[in-house]
């Protein structure tokens, strides 16, 4: 998405084949499909990215870092990648971190044809902790994975491993409402939230008292 001259969302839709599966974002989503449109030349997202010339971009999950590095290094009418932005890879999700039912994932105790699913996820999410400049996650405990994967990761990555994980910032997701009634209501359930939720629950409260 990028910003109009009118200064209103302008969203560029990717189309992606029939035989796509939808409500997948695991590998078997169209994960390649979505990489692949958005690095097609014909499409001329090269060409929109360098008229809008952005100099941060967010990319949620290992989905959408793949995507933008296919659209990154699309050749630009110069004949050189459109730009070079900096990369925030936000996590919304640790896939590699997860045990799947995937025929072939070792975590399962499965037979290993082919590369598992655990080793599939963690390559993809090493990537992209090595191409980001900045990484959000949504927990500490996912901060605490990704520091891990940072840290056993054997590809190329030239940046120390303690200025990277420097790189690591959390930002807590809203509370569903149910979640936040049952949290509020139930000391046994507020004593694990952290300790920001907790001063937010408590300003929260005392406002609503005053009124």
């Amino acid at each position: 998405a990028s910003l109009s001259s009118n200064d209103c969302l302008e969203i560029w839709p990717v189309e992606l084949p029939q035989h796509c599966q939808w409500k997948r974002l695991d590998r078997s989503g169209p994960w390649q499909e979505f990489a692949s449109a958005c690095g097609d030349e014909k499409l001329g997202f090269a060409s929109r990215v360098e008229n809008f010339g952005p100099t941060e971009v967010v990319a949620v999950d290992w989905h959408g870092v793949l995507a933008w590095e296919a659209l990154r290094l699309l050749p630009s009418r110069q004949g050189q990648p459109p730009c070079n932005a900096k990369i925030c890879y936000y996590n919304f999700r640790i896939y590699s971190s997860s045990c799947y039912e995937h025929s072939n994932s070792s975590k399962c105790n499965e037979k290993a044809s082919e590369q598992s699913d655990d080793q599939f996820y963690r390559e993809k999410e090493q990537l992209c902790c090595r191409q980001a400049n900045v990484i959000i996650c949504l927990s500490q405990h996912d901060k605490s994975m990704i520091q891990r994967l940072i840290e056993n990761d054997n590809g190329t990555n030239h940046e120390p491993i303690e200025r990277k994980t420097k790189h690591i910032h959390i930002i807590y997701p809203p509370l569903r409402g149910d979640i936040w009634e049952l949290a509020s209501r139930i000391s046994i359930y507020s004593e694990f939230l952290p300790p920001e939720i907790k001063v937010a629950m408590e300003g929260s409260s005392l406002k609503t008292h005053k009124q």
